[in-house]
């Protein structure tokens, strides 16, 4: 039987993805079917590739079984709002990153069970002796259940979404389920500051696995992002959404999967590192390419003009919007802006996104 913490961490699970199901934009699923590239491989990375390397970090690094399972677990976590907000602030592909986010969420209600079930559930990843010994025991009733919580959360936001025409009611919904999502944050970073190895104590080698996990997924995506011939802010905006994992759902479901309080909440710990880590290498790269002009922003503009307007490729030219207009006015107007060769007056891109020979 549960405990009330859980009932209720579980009460704010559902109506996190409630919140983050109604947030989703349908429409962003026509982007998707006349630009399928850049999505495929934010899904083959999230959901194939980034768990695979997880489980493979925690051999390698030989974690203890509630760090390894804790970083499987954040490894398959779909992309959440966060990568969306780094590519509206250094000028990615914001439509790419808001329909990755979008097919992500979809494909979470089928490969998040289907991820923790093939490398925990099905896997050794556990080590015999401590499951045997009483120190360490998966609650595998606790992972059907809370992912049973993520999924019907998730088929309710999309139904209410889809039936309801009041944008106001879709809103206070959204902004509920944030709230809930930080009520989430809030009380993990308690639980796990209140442990017997809080998580600035924890082992080497889980700081090791959980800074190599989003640099590997960045790499990768960059990668085939570029084999992929797609545009550079596009390729960006892919590393940014396939790095950045959504670790307010992974907080309750490595809670819920470990019997073990105590190692419980040391476990949760992980994903409140990856939290930071993965963000902070994603400002650290974003900065970059944009020095490099990789993004829509212009390498010469300052980091407070380029935060405080909003840049879209449009052909040959930027269209700067101001997200501030009560403080700068309703200021909106096209430059030109050297991305790639665009800025010469040839448009290299297909109807794909993709850049022609």
């Amino acid at each position: 039987i549960f405990a009330s913490f859980e009932i209720a961490t579980l009460v704010l699970v559902w109506f996190l993805m409630v919140g983050i199901a109604t947030a989703i934009d349908l429409s962003e699923l026509v982007y998707i079917r006349k630009n399928p590239k850049g999505p495929a491989i934010g899904v083959f990375i999230q959901f194939f590739l980034s768990p695979f390397i997880a489980f493979v970090l925690a051999k390698v690094f030989q974690l203890e079984s509630h760090f390894a399972v804790a970083v499987i677990i954040v490894g398959s976590m779909p992309g959440g709002a966060m990568s969306n907000l780094f590519c509206l602030l250094f000028g990615y592909d914001l439509t790419l990153s808001v329909a990755m986010t979008t097919i992500s969420s979809l494909c979470s209600v089928f490969m998040l069970p289907l991820n923790i079930f093939i490398y925990i559930a099905s896997s050794n990843i556990v080590d015999e002796s401590e499951g045997t010994s009483g120190d360490f025991e998966i609650d595998f009733l606790g992972i059907g259940i809370s992912a049973c919580v993520v999924v019907l959360g998730t088929i309710t936001g999309i139904f209410i979404n889809y039936k309801t025409e009041s944008e106001k009611l879709k809103r206070f919904i959204e902004w509920f389920g944030f709230q809930c999502g930080l009520g989430i944050l809030a009380i993990s970073m308690w639980r796990n500051a209140q442990s017997d190895i809080p998580i600035w104590k924890a082992p080497v080698e889980v700081f090791g696995a959980v800074i190599l996990l989003p640099v590997i997924l960045a790499v990768f995506a960059l990668s085939l992002g570029t084999l992929a011939r797609l545009q550079k802010p596009a390729i960006v905006a892919i590393a940014i959404e396939s790095s950045v994992q959504n670790t307010n759902i992974a907080l309750p479901i490595t809670a819920l999967a470990i019997v073990n309080p105590d190692l419980e909440d040391s476990a949760i710990g992980v994903p409140l590192l990856y939290a930071a880590i993965s963000a902070s290498v994603a400002i650290t790269y974003s900065l970059l390419f944009w020095k490099i002009n990789w993004s829509t922003v212009p390498s010469n503009e300052s980091i407070c003009t380029a935060f405080m307007t909003r840049y879209k490729f449009i052909g040959q030219a930027t269209r700067l919007t101001c997200l501030f207009p009560c403080c700068w006015g309703p200021d909106e107007k096209s430059i030109t802006s050297p991305i790639n060769k665009e800025d010469e007056g040839e448009d290299l891109t297909t109807e794909d996104g993709e850049l022609s020979p």
